[in-house]
């Protein structure tokens, strides 16, 4: 077995940025070289290595196990799980997507019970054993159909928790909760007939207005969350006694603080538009995702450069931007190669991969390259001086 250990950290070592979309496939090929019971030990060595990133240390130590891959990529971080719980408590939560259980283990922090189901058998054994090395003894494991268990479910749960899944029957991953399993648009009523409030979680990459679209009538709050510079996920908290929708972003990570926002800033443009100045920022991701421009220009006294550019310019600096902040050092020069350069392309004709390959820039962590155009349809090239 150290063979296998060797070969697995040779592996990663040979290829770290090795893309995770490639990763089952060629899992495939290297299942040729091996028996069943050495490929699974090598699943289990990268699932290990891949879930101490997301969760606390001392769990471990106590025994704490995962050995899918998979699993181990689609369960919540520890961070995002405390997070989406923090601000609900009662007696009883129902997670009708155990998974791993780590949202199951947030819950029974803030719920006096929590009722965890898993189709899977297997995965849902893991759970339980995982449940019982950490010392949690207010979840109950039930290894079963979701769909069939909440329809005989009699009682009324204070919360009920759902992370639909997005590769049904192994199939691709997918981000229309029509085709996740459980169907979130064919299930709702029965959710919201079992349980006071439905936190459902949905794909960042879900477009905003959909969202809203598709729950009008029971939404109570949209909550974009992100860690660091990456949309994790959208919480859809439902319920049938619905009050004005409110939308927030948080920003797990970084300084930012919570934003929240009206339905009616949504998409919004500022009046006008201005080209750039002595300074320029380019919002958080959280917020191109949401893309509040109006209340962006107004709230932070910038200017908006165009309706398609989605950058920000002002002639004094703003400490509290939410986002990157960048000093204008002056025009870039075409004719000077191998600048150290990182390059950003926001609405411009050519991408940021192709503008480092044309001007054969080297990576800088401080200074940068930002091409866009303005509302007049003209080209900018700046070198800038990254700020925060």
């Amino acid at each position: 077995m150290s063979d296998l250990s060797d070969f697995s950290y040779a592996f990663w070592n040979e290829y770290p940025n090795f893309r995770k979309e490639n990763l089952l496939s060629t899992f495939d090929l290297i299942r040729q070289s091996f028996s069943s019971e050495e490929f699974s030990f090598i699943q289990a060595i990268e699932a290990e290595k891949k879930v101490r990133l997301k969760l606390p240390s001392e769990w471990f130590e106590k025994g704490f196990i995962c050995k899918s891959f998979l699993n181990a990529e689609q369960c919540s971080s520890w961070a995002l799980a405390t997070h989406k719980f923090k601000d609900l408590h009662g007696d009883l939560a129902i997670d009708l997507s155990g998974g791993l259980g780590i949202d199951s283990i947030a819950l029974s922090e803030k719920f006096r019970r929590v009722v965890y189901l898993e189709k899977d058998a297997e995965l849902a054994y893991l759970a339980k054993r995982n449940f019982q090395r950490l010392g949690i003894n207010s979840i109950e494991v039930i290894a079963g159909n979701s769909e069939a268990w909440i329809n005989y479910f009699y009682g009324m749960a204070d919360l009920i928790y759902v992370d639909p899944d997005r590769r049904p029957q192994g199939k691709k991953k997918i981000f229309s909760l029509h085709d996740c399993e459980p169907s979130p648009i064919e299930q709702l009523s029965l959710w919201l007939s079992k349980g006071l409030k439905v936190l459902l979680k949905a794909s960042p990459m879900i477009d905003t207005k959909d969202l809203l679209l598709q729950f009008s009538s029971h939404l109570e709050s949209l909550h974009l969350v992100s860690n660091k510079n990456e949309c994790k996920e959208w919480l859809l908290s439902l319920s049938q006694k619905k009050l004005e929708t409110q939308i927030k972003t948080s920003f797990l990570g970084t300084k930012i603080q919570e934003i929240m926002l009206n339905v009616n800033e949504i998409g919004i443009q500022p009046a006008d538009f201005k080209p750039p100045q002595k300074f320029i920022y380019i919002p958080h991701v959280n917020l191109l995702k949401l893309s509040p421009w109006e209340r962006i220009t107004r709230e932070f006294k910038v200017d908006k450069i165009s309706a398609n550019t989605h950058v920000f310019t002002s002639k004094e600096g703003i400490s509290d931007f939410p986002g990157r902040s960048f000093e204008v050092l002056g025009d870039f020069d075409k004719k000077q190669m191998n600048q150290r350069l990182n390059v950003i392309s926001k609405n411009h004709p050519l991408k940021a991969e192709e503008l480092a390959k044309r001007f054969k820039t080297i990576a800088d962590e401080e200074h940068y390259l930002i091409a866009f155009r303005d509302s007049l349809n003209k080209k900018y090239l700046l070198r800038t001086k990254l700020l925060s």
